[in-house]
């Protein structure tokens, strides 16, 4: 089993995800328990790992404002199943919800969420993906995102590709080179 120190070094560098992204601080937004509130599928049944990592890298150079986060998570290989298995029916517990969220310098934004299964290679033992809708109804933003998750025996690999036009492409590559990171360690 992989202990902390090898989770973090096989996450991803910014510039493994591509030209002109940098490291960031772990973004705000909208976080897991605003989702689970709106939607119990997101967290009913996770548990969380014993060993988590996380990183945050973004393309400031881009008006498209594109955000790419990867997350290694570490549970019993039972676990990291039941975890895959759980986030492969969120789109059919939860297709559209709403959720507000209040902050200090634009009021409550209200956002609207559109859940759906998404098209993705299988890689490693098991992959589920997710394509993410959110329109910031009172700004008439609407953002996109793919999340992928992964499964190496009891690792799961989480990919988050968010941007206001989001590219599957990137996700693609940058869900492949996380996993070539953890399988070529463990």
């Amino acid at each position: 089993m992989p202990s902390q120190s090898d989770l973090e070094a096989a996450l991803l560098s910014a510039a493994q995800v591509g030209p002109n992204f940098t490291q960031q601080p772990e973004g705000s937004g909208i976080g897991e328990n605003s989702l689970s509130n709106a939607c119990p599928a997101v967290g009913a049944g996770a548990s969380p790992s014993e060993m988590a990592i996380r990183a945050f890298v973004a393309n400031p150079n881009s008006t498209n404002i594109t955000d790419v986060t990867e997350e290694l998570l570490q549970y019993t290989v039972g676990q990291a199943e039941q975890q895959l298995n759980q986030f492969a029916q969120v789109a059919q517990a939860c297709p559209e919800f709403t959720v507000t969220l209040p902050t200090s310098s634009l009021g409550t934004l209200t956002i609207q969420i559109g859940i759906a299964d998404e098209a993705f290679a299988t890689i490693g033992d098991q992959t589920a993906a997710l394509r993410v809708t959110a329109d910031v109804t009172n700004y008439g933003v609407i953002v996109t995102g793919d999340i992928v998750a992964v499964r190496h025996g009891g690792t799961v690999i989480l990919v988050v590709n968010v941007a206001l036009q989001v590219d599957s492409n990137l996700t693609s590559a940058v869900t492949k080179a996380a996993f070539s990171n953890v399988a070529a360690r463990w």
